[in-house]
């Protein structure tokens, strides 16, 4: 069975088996039902995803986390404010006392969703007026097509959003 070296420690891919092993900093966990690996640390979160048969990937994510990223004046009523979070898109809208962040960009045509507007509890993209419920993200245009709807809240006149 092919061995792999993953920071310090040696892996066996044995497909079907219950895998509890001691890591460097940390612990791994598996069960055969289960596509994904997931290996904790302190200061971060390991992602170790199955690609095949033996075949192992990383991949870094980070833990979501509320970031502060504008003030409520800086969003007018009912239009979008686009921004960028840690290399992300991010749409920020009002309608009336309520904020919403959803993905900056549309689906269609990759129109900007933070120069849009807000109808009728609707982002709507200024490109081609594709609209997008502030709920869930959700297109009510094209069924099937959604932007990421990201969890917001107010703090002391200032919006935070999950990232």
């Amino acid at each position: 069975m092919p061995d792999e070296k993953r920071g310090g420690s040696v892996l066996r891919c044995w497909p079907q088996v219950v895998l509890a092993s001691i890591l460097s900093i940390g612990f791994l966990i598996a069960a055969p039902h289960l596509s994904m690996l997931a290996r904790l640390e302190l200061g971060g979160a390991y992602l170790l995803t199955l690609v095949g048969l033996g075949s192992w990937g990383w991949r870094r994510t980070r833990m979501r986390r509320f970031v502060d990223v504008c003030g409520v004046e800086d969003v007018a009523e009912g239009k979008g404010l686009g921004l960028t979070v840690d290399g992300l898109g991010i749409a920020v809208f009002r309608d009336g006392d309520r904020y919403h962040a959803l993905l900056g960009r549309c689906p269609h045509a990759d129109g900007p969703m933070g120069r849009g507007w807000v109808e009728d509890g609707e982002a709507v993209c200024p490109l081609h007026q594709w609209r997008f419920q502030l709920a869930t993200g959700r297109c009510s245009t094209v069924s099937g097509r959604s932007l990421h709807k990201f969890r917001c809240k107010v703090v002391d006149g200032r919006v935070w959003v999950e990232v």
